[in-house]
């Protein structure tokens, strides 16, 4: 499975960033739930249970043997959350061709997308690192223009629509090969 720690540095226009992939914490449970519900009115009460249901449901993810949870940086700012899992091993295999070695990617930004493209371009890096991953995977809503135009400057294509009983979606495929190109 994809372990954590290295730091990927990255050259950005005429500054140095720095671009760390780092394991989750449950103590980046707070930001992660702030983010989900970022200008959206949540009742104290439940908004208090649903951050408790996020820091279990990341106990569980730290427990498992075929998903990780990992936190992008640029510099020392977090500014999004990668969940990685064997995409056989997650209900997207149901709705699309899934290989040995294909992981999904699940997104949690806190910044606009605008600013995601050089780190995302490095974390996909890191995680071609490492050998026993063929291709990412990543589903996002079928219209957004803003996934679309990330993900192809990171080397994705569309794959296939799919419908699963939770959302409608378009999953995009990243192999080496295509995100050596787009780099």
């Amino acid at each position: 499975m994809i372990a954590t720690g290295k730091n990927v540095a990255r050259h950005a226009g005429a500054r140095d960033t720095t671009v760390v992939v780092r394991p989750f914490t449950t103590s980046d449970v707070p930001l992660i739930y702030k983010w989900i519900t970022d200008g959206r009115r949540v009742d104290r009460e439940r908004g208090k249970e649903a951050e408790a249901l996020l820091e279990e449901l990341y106990q569980h993810i730290a427990a498992s043997d075929f998903v990780n949870a990992f936190m992008l940086l640029e510099g020392t700012i977090p500014i999004c959350a990668i969940d990685v899992c064997k995409a056989s091993q997650d209900v997207i295999s149901l709705y699309t061709d899934c290989h040995p070695g294909d992981y999904l990617l699940s997104l949690t930004h806190g910044c606009p997308m605008l600013f995601l493209h050089g780190a995302m371009r490095m974390a996909v890096g890191y995680f071609f690192t490492y050998p026993e991953v063929g291709r990412l995977l990543v589903q996002t809503p079928v219209v957004s223009n803003e996934w679309h135009h990330l993900l192809t400057k990171c080397g994705f294509s569309i794959q296939a629509k799919i419908q699963t009983p939770f959302r409608e979606g378009i999953v995009y495929c990243c192999t080496r090969t295509s995100y050596r190109e787009a780099i």
